[in-house]
């Protein structure tokens, strides 16, 4: 049975993009019962540029890596999506996937690309997407929220525990001694250290790659963690209720920094040098230039979706 965090269905087909001092931003959101995909962007949409041709209707994307001159996209029951225009078209990578398949995470690791799937396990491909493999070996939870990349090591957060393989998903071993809760929704990796937010329990450190954690939860107000995100020696964690929240000393204590922020349900976070980036459940997206201590919206233009989801976010 499938297991879903938030339930997105039947809502249009929305991906953006924006340029911001030569990064390109990209944006997945649902765009609540929306039934016209062309109506999102209307006619004063500058600096964003709707970016959809060749993504099937009422799709949007949940998911993004990067690899060269490839963005791939993970769809709600559309399996992967790849652009080599930076988003200009899309076309579907689908081979070995089950039919409908919700791509909840992807992750590159070298000329390996990784779907995390909701309810299907874990796939692999070794061709940029033209074909999949599932590896599953080891995993005993085939929902799986988040993957993390650390050096040879690929871990995958998931609906029951946290999962660890050292060989491209051949084989996995659980590693979540010390997390007091299963769901692992949220994963980031700062140097040598390992965060891991849970669905209840708040953020999670392991210094030794996964073999044991510590909760690190001082000054967290909201133990449901979207989304984290590593920026140099900053971590960021993305609440359902509470906003975002800093911290500059790998966990040990965090603050709030929600200042301009009008919607604190921050479903996604990106960072990109000194921009941070949150997307929010119903509140559009918005820029952080100095660690969260003031947020600006990124809605010039954006009249028609100013009350959009944004389920996934991407700098390039």
């Amino acid at each position: 049975m499938r297991r879903t965090v938030c339930a997105f269905r039947k809502r249009v087909t929305w991906l953006a993009l924006m340029a911001i001092t030569g990064t390109v931003l990209f944006v997945g959101c649902s765009n609540h019962g929306r039934d016209n995909p062309f109506d999102v962007h209307g006619t004063d949409w500058s600096p964003w540029t709707a970016c959809n041709t060749g993504m099937p209707p009422f799709s949007y994307a949940m998911s993004f890596a990067s690899s060269g001159q490839n963005l791939f996209a993970g769809t709600n029951g559309y399996g992967v999506y790849l652009s080599t225009d930076n988003g200009a078209h899309w076309a579907s990578i689908n081979t070995g996937f089950p039919i409908g398949t919700y791509v909840w995470t992807l992750a590159v690791n070298g000329t390996n690309l990784f779907a995390g799937t909701d309810g299907d396990g874990i796939y692999l491909s070794v061709n940029n997407g033209t074909t999949w493999a599932p590896v599953d070996s080891g995993l005993t939870e085939l929902t799986v929220y988040a993957l993390a990349v650390s050096g040879t090591n690929l871990y995958a957060g998931t609906w029951d525990g946290l999962f660890l393989t050292t060989n491209n998903g051949t084989t996995w071993t659980e590693v979540d001694s010390g997390i007091t809760y299963p769901d692992v929704i949220s994963l980031a990796v700062s140097g040598t250290n390992l965060f891991a937010g849970t669905m209840g329990d708040g953020v999670f450190l392991s210094i030794n790659n996964g073999t044991t954690w510590t909760e690190v939860n001082n000054g967290l107000t909201d133990s449901y963690i979207y989304s984290l995100a590593a920026s140099g020696t900053n971590l960021f964690a993305g609440t359902e209720y509470e906003g975002v929240f800093h911290s500059a000393n790998n966990g040990t204590s965090w603050v709030a920094v929600d200042n301009g922020l009008t919607n604190l349900y921050i479903y996604a976070l990106a960072a990109s040098g000194p921009n941070i980036f949150a997307g929010t459940y119903g509140g559009g997206v918005y820029l952080s230039t100095n660690n969260g201590a003031e947020w600006i919206p990124l809605k010039n233009g954006m009249t028609d979706v100013a009350a959009d989801t944004v389920v996934s976010l991407a700098v390039r």
